[in-house]
């Protein structure tokens, strides 16, 4: 019962951020997601932090949408500022019911934008304000973290951010996943549901139903 309930928390939905459905990529958007590094190749914390994140801010200087992951294969979680009541549970089923006590920032984040961007100072804004929306959406769960930097170099990367004309998705196999994140335990977790691993980091195996490994 335990497991049905986190998975129905988890179901991929390709939405744009403004609550749209799916369509197709238009001049103007801009595409973001999260790196499965380490800790965050459990795709329960990646969907919390979607469900409470707020893209509206970060959305607000762009003519067209921010949308997360890709429509050419990138696992698309649920994008829902209406569900941030669900966002602990989702913590609880990894194994983190205490995040303030349990999580603490390892080192800053980081945000990649692509060097051959047709508009880098489009993309620097949507990095700067992502970079303060993530530290503000961890704030959320009690763990304090710096704003994001930004990088140079997309292998030490947390978050990626590239224009609609281009494709920087992560596709399971197809990226160099660090060992490490920007947040981290040293805490055992005892009470964590077996899955949730989706995003191919060390020795792990991503869902191919994209449901956080709870089927």
């Amino acid at each position: 019962m335990g497991r049905l309930l986190f998975a129905t928390l988890l179901v991929p939905l390709a939405l744009s951020l403004d609550g749209g459905a799916s369509r197709a990529q238009q001049p103007g958007d801009v595409y973001w997601q999260m790196v499965p590094n380490g800790f965050l190749s459990d795709s329960r914390i990646q969907q919390a932090l979607l469900f409470v994140i707020d893209t509206d801010a970060v959305a607000a200087e762009l003519d067209g949408s921010l949308r997360y992951g890709s429509e050419e294969g990138a696992p698309l979680l649920e994008e829902a500022e209406s569900r941030q009541d669900d966002a602990p549970i989702l913590f609880i089923a990894a194994g983190f019911d205490n995040p303030s006590a349990q999580l603490m920032e390892t080192r800053r984040c980081r945000i990649w934008i692509p060097d051959d961007a047709e508009s880098p100072e489009t993309l620097a804004s949507v990095a700067t304000a992502l970079g303060t929306a993530l530290s503000d959406a961890w704030a959320q769960f009690g763990v304090e973290i710096q704003p994001c930097e930004t990088t140079a170099d997309r292998d030490e990367a947390d978050v990626l951010v590239w224009e609609y004309d281009q494709d920087y998705a992560i596709v399971d196999g197809a990226y160099d996943f660090q060992a490490d994140s920007y947040v981290g335990t040293e805490i055992e977790r005892p009470g964590a549901i077996p899955g949730g691993t989706g995003g191919g980091g060390p020795d792990v195996s991503p869902p191919s139903t994209g449901d956080g490994g709870l089927k």
